[in-house]
């Protein structure tokens, strides 16, 4: 239809508009390309946003790419590093990765462990125990924990503790394995086991002591009680019987006087008691005349009534003359005291290729032989008296005999004497 000249295309609704006079049919008009260049746009900006989010997501997947690479050389760090053995096998039990610390153990390299039976590298008998451990981690996923011995290529096995766990990997079970050197603590565990020992044998003997103590005060306060109250008993009866016979006073003078050298006696014992425990004995070596010494003790000895010989067949000897002294005084005393009254006592002394056997020999019932190296003990042993009845008291001498020779490099032991009685020797070596 025309109007005023013009012609108007009439469309229908939803048809586009007519194409331009002389267009090609099939051409694009430019509302379809403007059209399309913004469907283009539109498309390269969702593709320049999926780039984007392509570029964050690869970064983040090389972040944690990173992370885990970290991740694993941490882990390899620690694997390799630990300072326990550590092992991972497969249900068989081969051995797939092994850290330093058990190549040191077992002193085996690491390309010799891998593809190997975990199993040989233990002791024998501990290898029915491994493989029973290896079947209950795969049977039960839960750590288990045996202590067993690991054999290395050389050298003595090596206590461990061995702990073990199972877990799945990628369709398999991986097990893995904890060795823990525990020779340390079994060593500390001995030195606490001998420590220990030793607390109670120092507690025994603390208890050995503390009876020694009170046998020791007790034979005291017996060996000083008589001869103190006779002292105390004589003086007072000297002090008041004013008419007393002479004679008899005389008498009780020498009976104050022995008494009184008793208890000089057992004071002398006891400081050299203390002196050898303190080990302030220091011998002074000395030529000493042997038979001049002899004769001085026996003249100075309160054998009481007992009638004393002497027989030296030595001249001169390099000893200590005090300690030698002491040694004779003690033994006269111990024969005065456990013989009956007016029982001789023979006193002897005869050379030894390098050095002196010094004897004292009595009449009376002799020591038994069970007794016989007891009595060189101090404190423990009562003998038979000059009367028969067992003789209490502290029980130095004799010790102190014994001691004082092996300071000699001697000894000193008991014989029995021909015809009955006691005979100590004590063999001195000559000082240098």
């Amino acid at each position: 239809m025309r109007r005023g000249g013009d012609s108007v295309t009439e469309t229908r609704a939803g048809t586009g508009a007519a194409p331009p006079v002389g267009a090609r049919p099939g051409a694009r008009t430019g509302d379809d390309v403007q059209l399309a260049g913004g469907e283009l746009s539109e498309a390269l900006e969702e593709l320049r946003v999926a780039t984007e989010d392509l570029q964050e997501h690869e970064a983040l997947l090389g972040q944690a790419g990173a992370e885990v690479a970290a991740q694993m050389q941490r882990y390899r760090t620690l694997f390799d590093f630990a300072p326990d053995g550590y092992l991972v096998t497969g249900e068989t039990g081969v051995i797939e990765e092994a850290n330093l610390a058990i190549t040191r153990m077992l002193r085996s390299r690491h390309r010799d462990l891998i593809g190997k039976p975990l199993v040989v590298y233990f002791v024998p008998a501990d290898r029915r125990r491994l493989m029973r451990l290896l079947r209950a981690a795969v049977a039960e996923p839960v750590p288990h924990e045996e202590s067993l011995e690991l054999q290395p290529r050389s050298g003595p096995p090596i206590p461990v503790s061995c702990r073990v766990g199972a877990e799945p990997d990628e369709g398999r079970i991986q097990i893995r394995w904890l060795l823990h050197d525990v020779t340390r603590r079994r060593d500390d565990e001995r030195r606490l086991e001998e420590a220990l020992h030793r607390e109670q044998e120092a507690a025994a003997r603390l208890r050995d002591l503390d009876a020694i103590k009170n046998a020791f005060l007790l034979a005291v306060s017996h060996d000083l009680r008589g001869p103190v109250t006779a002292i105390v008993a004589l003086a007072r009866m000297l002090a008041e019987d004013a008419a007393m016979p002479e004679e008899r006073r005389s008498r009780t003078a020498s009976s104050i006087a022995a008494n009184a050298a008793l208890v000089e006696r057992v004071q002398r014992n006891l400081i050299d008691l203390d002196r050898l425990a303190r080990h302030a004995v220091v011998l002074e070596a000395g030529e000493v005349d042997v038979a001049a010494l002899v004769a001085a003790r026996v003249a100075a000895a309160d054998t009481l009534d007992r009638p004393v010989s002497a027989h030296v067949e030595t001249a001169h000897a390099m000893l200590d003359a005090a300690v030698v002294e002491r040694i004779l005084d003690n033994l006269l005393s111990n024969a005065a005291h456990h013989t009956p009254a007016r029982t001789p006592v023979e006193v002897s002394a005869r050379s030894e290729p390098g050095g002196v056997v010094v004897s004292v020999a009595d009449h009376g019932q002799g020591v038994p032989e069970m007794l016989r190296r007891a009595i060189f003990e101090p404190f423990g042993v009562a003998i038979p008296g000059g009367g028969g009845a067992p003789s209490a008291g502290v029980g130095i001498g004799l010790h102190l005999v014994a001691r004082f020779a092996a300071m000699h490099g001697g000894r000193a032991w008991v014989e029995d004497t021909p015809g009955g009685g006691a005979t100590f020797r004590v063999l001195l070596r000559e000082l240098s």
